[in-house]
Order: C-alpha cells, then structure tokens, then sequence
C-alpha cells in the first residue's frame, strides 16, 4: 500500500515503529473512532427524522434504495472520476472532488446499512425464533458466499 506504515522498514528503529504503532492506535480509538460512530449515528437520526417519518416501512424501504442505487452509481462513475481528477490536474480540485465523493458516499453506505436494518426491525418480532431464522439466513449467505471467515475481522481481530 502506497504511504502505509504497516511494515517496518530497513533501518528504522523497533523503538521508533513501537510508538508509531501506540501512536496509530491512540489516534485510531480516541479520534476517529468516535468521529465514525457520531457520523454514523448523525445520518441515521437525521433519516429517522426526516424521510418518512410516520411510515417505518416506506423510511426503510427509501433507505434501501438509496444505498443500492447510490452505490451502484458511485461504483460506475469510480472509474471516470478517477481518470478524470487527479493530483496531478489540479490538487485543489483533486482534494475538493475526492472529499466531497468521500461524504456523499458515506450518506449513501449508512443508507445501505438502515434500509435493511430497519426493514428487518419492523418485519420481525422480538423472540427466540426470529432471532434464530434471520441468525440461519445470515449464516447461509456468508457460507454461500464464502465470507464466513470475515465475520472475525478488524476491528474485532487485528493479525
């Protein structure tokens, strides 16, 4: 990965990659984790409030298909923004282009995440036998898919 510091390099010394390393994760659990959660939960209440509002089912539902027609619109424009703004065009343009992609984008992820999460608040019941089907369907899909193994990833487990 280009600019990571994920390796230690030749000549560096253990102690200097020891407080990079206490460094990143300091920063990473005080300062980008809360602003990820605030954010998250910002857009989710603000969509809450104001899509909807007395209709769940519709709510979620817009939900659902603003995050699946937002991200198949960003992946098919990916490739012609990345073409088109680069560093080397224009930085200013480059960083405003890139930033505002970034924000649009992470509206449209919690909007994929809401529309299902809340269909599936509103369509099931609070019991063992829900709790056990949408548990089994999950399941199935990731072993379908051959994710079942991403289940235990960062941040839950860093190797």
């Amino acid at each position: 990965m280009r600019g990571s510091s994920a390796a230690p390099r030749k000549g560096r010394p253990a102690t200097r990659d020891a407080l990079l390393t206490a460094l990143d994760l300091l920063f990473s659990a005080l300062v980008v984790c809360p602003c990820v959660v605030a954010y998250w939960r910002s857009v989710w209440t603000l969509m809450d409030l104001y899509v909807a509002p007395a209709r769940p089912v519709l709510s979620a539902a817009l939900s659902c298909g603003l995050g699946l027609v937002g991200h198949v619109l960003f992946i098919g424009a990916q490739r012609a923004l990345a073409d088109r703004f680069t560093p080397g065009g224009g930085r200013l343009r480059f960083y405003a282009v890139s930033r505002l992609y970034t924000v649009c984008y992470a509206f449209v992820c919690v909007n994929g995440w809401r529309g299902p999460w809340d269909l599936l608040t509103v369509q099931t019941q609070r019991d063992a036998g829900s709790l056990m089907v949408t548990s089994a369907v999950g399941l199935v899909a990731l072993v379908a898919m051959r994710a079942l193994r991403n289940v235990a990833s960062p941040p839950c487990v860093i190797v």
